[in-house]
């Protein structure tokens, strides 16, 4: 099994390479970067779904579906670490093996291992949008020590893919966020990551922003989470700054989250 694999590997080391690599060093100059990475996707794709010379004669998909538990793991970790644009095209071939990679991942959270394949179940299991992984991820996210915050960082990125309902579960959070003392931020940086567009998330952003004696970090999550009635609130905080005395940093931080708001309005 172990020959197959890597047998496979060089292959798609040499499809992934000539498609990612190749396409963009011909073209970022010419053709617009989205046209180009939509290129990449469509030739990916093209590749994963048509037969290659592996000597078991099937497409990628049916090789990686017919692996075992313990190869699948290995696949995985050789795999993945090329792009992480390659977990969508796998993801239906690795469906039947949810179960198996579910309980890997949970053990892996219950040790603290990030290494292996945990970023890549993470990334698996937020296409999967599985409430289980969610349930993980936000165990995480309100427990995480100060020296996590970039696995913390990761986590919050992910929660996109589960939008309203990784939205109302950090909303019930604020409710009761006086058991989370400590953890304020994580909560409403999750709401201001998980892409959901609801008034009640957007009323819960503003009320930090207003309520924040310091407002560079309400001032992040408005503009990450992107609506655009944040503009007037933090227009209207500039105008009424004083001019001969304020915090360059805390400026800063509102002005940056006013670009990427208006990038957006546009």
């Amino acid at each position: 099994m172990n020959a197959l694999i890597n047998e496979y590997e060089t292959l798609f080391e040499d499809a992934f390479w000539g498609i990612a690599n190749d396409t963009l060093a011909e073209q970022f100059e010419k053709i617009d970067p989205d046209e180009c990475s939509q290129k990449i996707q469509k030739d990916l794709e093209e590749w994963f779904v048509t037969p290659n010379a592996l000597s078991s004669g099937n497409t990628p998909l049916e090789f990686v579906a017919s692996l075992d538990d313990e190869a699948t793991l290995l696949f995985l970790e050789l795999i993945f670490e090329y792009s992480s644009e390659v977990i969508p095209f796998y993801a239906s071939a690795l469906e039947p093996k949810k179960e198996f990679l579910f309980e890997t991942l949970k053990k892996m959270f219950s040790e603290e291992c990030s290494d292996g394949v945990f970023f890549e179940l993470c990334m698996l299991f937020s296409i999967y949008k599985d409430a289980r992984a969610l349930d993980l991820y936000i165990d995480f996210i309100m427990t995480a020590s100060d020296e996590q915050v970039d696995l913390v960082d990761f986590l919050q990125g992910l929660l996109v893919n589960f939008g309203e309902t990784a939205t109302a579960r950090f909303l019930n959070i604020v409710k009761d966020s006086r058991q989370f003392e400590g953890r304020i931020e994580n909560i409403y940086s999750a709401i201001s990551h998980s892409g959901a567009k609801n008034d009640e998330a957007f009323e819960a952003l503003k009320r930090l922003f207003d309520n924040a004696p310091k407002k560079s970090y309400a001032a992040i999550c408005l503009g990450v989470y992107g609506d655009v009635r944040a503009v007037k609130i933090l227009a209207d905080w500039l105008e009424q700054l004083p001019q001969d005395s304020y915090d360059r940093e805390e400026v800063g931080d509102v002005l940056s989250a006013l670009k990427n708001l208006e990038r957006i309005e546009d």
